[in-house]
């Protein structure tokens, strides 16, 4: 199963980084535009409602992933500060 999201969430990220805007420059932004997006479809692929449970999930399950992006120094930064979206 693992296998098969890693799958999807690389395709899920090069047809987004293909398909959004190129970003102005902005030394304070640590992600893309693309893992932004990526991380959502994970999260709700994953069906898991925190935001605060996705990103600490997120880092030990998808981590290989964003290897050397900068969306792995976000995961590892936001889970631990994140505010939970869960309602219930």
């Amino acid at each position: 199963m693992l296998a098969d999201l890693d799958l999807l969430l690389t395709a899920v990220f090069a047809a987004a980084d293909d398909l959004l805007p190129e970003p102005r420059r902005n030394a304070r932004r640590s992600v893309t535009d693309a893992e932004v997006v990526t991380l959502a479809v994970a999260q709700a692929i994953m069906d898991v409602p925190s935001d605060r449970e996705f990103l600490a999930l997120a880092r030990h399950r998808l981590g290989h992933l964003f290897r050397g992006c900068r969306a792995s120094r976000a995961i590892g930064s936001a889970a631990g500060a994140a505010p939970s979206t869960s309602t219930g």
